[in-house]
């Protein structure tokens, strides 16, 4: 049998860092609560293996999970602080651009002709 070995993850570090930090803050905080496994399980609508997954900052798992957890935990705004309307907001939300046909982004290249490429 031909033992093909598997491609490493496609998560950056700094990315699996976070949800690892994310997963420990889930336990700690669903510890400090005395909520039991079963009860946050219960509360998100997962099985306990997606929760363990979860507190240990596993990749397979919807980054939704995580700001539920966070939510329902009341750790939401100190776990993931509400992002600046400068990085997300559209300055000009006009929709599409339109190159016209005069501008000079829009000429083509001139295609150079087979009896040059040949030679």
């Amino acid at each position: 049998m031909l033992n093909i070995e598997q491609p490493s993850s496609v998560i950056p570090t700094l990315v699996g860092e976070r949800l690892k930090t994310w997963g420990a803050c889930v336990r700690k905080q669903r510890i400090s609560q005395k909520m039991t496994a079963l009860d946050l399980c219960h509360r998100l609508q997962i099985s306990h293996p997606t929760l363990q997954r979860l507190e240990n900052g596993g990749e397979t798992v919807s980054v939704a999970l995580y700001l539920a957890a966070f939510h329902i935990l009341g750790v939401m705004e100190s776990a993931t602080p509400e992002l600046r309307p400068d990085i997300w907001q559209m300055r000009h939300p006009a929709g599409r651009v339109r190159i016209k046909r005069g501008d000079v982004l829009y000429q083509r290249p001139p295609v150079e002709s087979l009896a040059s490429l040949q030679q």
